[in-house]
């Protein structure tokens, strides 16, 4: 009996060990006019080779012990000026071949790797570097001033990772200057950051420099930590109603609220009328800032983990000085092992911010013409 009980636990542990990993999906990305990914999901870990083959016109990427699950969509288009077809073979019963033949000027640019909840993403980058950006249709004259502010600095670390020991000052300086250089590839982008270096400053220097230099929408970078260590994932907050309705009274209480309403005629002869403009200047701000909200968190949904209900709202004090879309993003959550790493990770940090200026740059030209 004891025989038996070991040999079936040998063989439950065998199947287990042994058992295929499932290629269950495929990502197609454009990045740039010129740069492309596609991306590949198994729901196991597995090893995996990426080859160039006949002179770097075809890419073969080996999965070993691996299937082919994947059911492509009718809809699912390569797009061919980066790829002429892609398709599975095998080389033997254990090894799963993608074998991806290349378009013309189009060359495997870099490979990586990241493993998120125990399933392996396998992502390649092409270039074209014959392609050329199309001309920008627009009648745009004016640059569209995007305020990216890096939480903490300085003498104030923010939170601390443990595991490994990561400062949320440096994760959120990193994260806001990958951003920078992802939507500076916009040409109608001014993109400016409140902080450019490990310097202090107060949430009141903050709303006043995006003031000062009369941002469009300004963009607040945290990273969370939670008691819990295995929460993770990725949030996007706007101010909640409360914040805006004690702002909207300090507001109106403030000498400088001529400057917003640009009318000291009428708000000198009645005040209550003044109170009510204002409300209605917060209110437009507030419908905005969520608008923004949603369309970051959808892009940042794609490739990124987040959080249960990834659009909130809080009393943040950073976002309450100013009069203009806005919105904190929570990167992460340093107190996880996990997820700490992957902040510290380039390629992550460059998905991250990909991601976060496709969103950015939807909003904008959906809900902004500024001529």
């Amino acid at each position: 009996m004891k025989n038996l009980f070991i040999i079936i636990f040998i063989f439950f542990y065998s199947s287990q060990v042994f058992a295929k990993a499932n290629l269950t999906d495929i990502k197609y990305t454009n990045l740039d006019f010129n740069e492309y990914k596609v991306t590949f999901m198994l729901d196991k870990q597995v090893k995996f080779k990426v080859k160039s083959l006949n002179q770097q016109k075809k890419i073969a990427i080996d999965f070993s012990n691996s299937s082919f699950l994947y059911k492509p969509s009718k809809k699912r288009k390569l797009d061919s000026k980066f790829i002429k077809s892609l398709r599975k073979s095998t080389t033997n019963s254990k090894e799963l071949r993608i074998a991806i033949e290349l378009a013309p000027n189009t060359t495997l640019h870099k490979s990586y790797a990241i493993v998120k909840d125990g399933k392996l993403f396998t992502t390649i980058e092409l270039k074209n570097n014959n392609l050329k950006p199309k001309a920008l249709k627009t009648t745009q004259s004016k640059k569209f001033i995007i305020m990216l502010d890096p939480g903490h600095g300085g003498s104030d670390c923010g939170t601390i990772g443990t595991s490994p020991r990561v400062l949320e000052k440096d994760i959120t300086l990193k994260f806001a200057k990958e951003l920078k250089k992802e939507l500076s590839k916009y040409p109608n982008y001014k993109v400016l950051m409140t902080r450019e270096s490990d310097i202090k400053l107060s949430k009141v220097e903050r709303q006043k420099l995006a003031n000062q230099a009369k941002a469009d929408i300004f963009i607040s970078l945290h990273a969370d930590s939670n008691p819990d260590i295995k929460m993770q994932g990725a949030s996007v907050y706007t101010l909640s109603q409360e914040a805006l309705d004690e702002e909207s009274t300090a507001l109106a209480e403030r000498e400088n609220k001529e400057d917003i309403l640009k009318n000291n005629k009428l708000l000198k002869q009645n005040h209550e009328i003044a109170n009510i403009l204002i409300d209605m200047v917060y209110y437009d701000t507030k419908n905005s800032s969520i608008k923004l909200a949603e369309s970051v968190a959808k892009e940042l949904g794609k490739d990124i983990k987040m959080i249960h209900k990834h659009h909130r709202s809080a009393g943040f004090k950073v976002l309450k000085g100013v009069d203009i879309p806005a919105i904190l993003v929570e990167i992460g959550y340093i107190s996880n092992k996990e997820e700490s790493k992957l902040l510290s990770s380039y390629m992550y940090k460059k998905t991250f911010s990909r991601s976060m200026a496709q969103g950015i740059n939807n909003y904008i030209t959906k809900n902004n013409k500024k001529n």
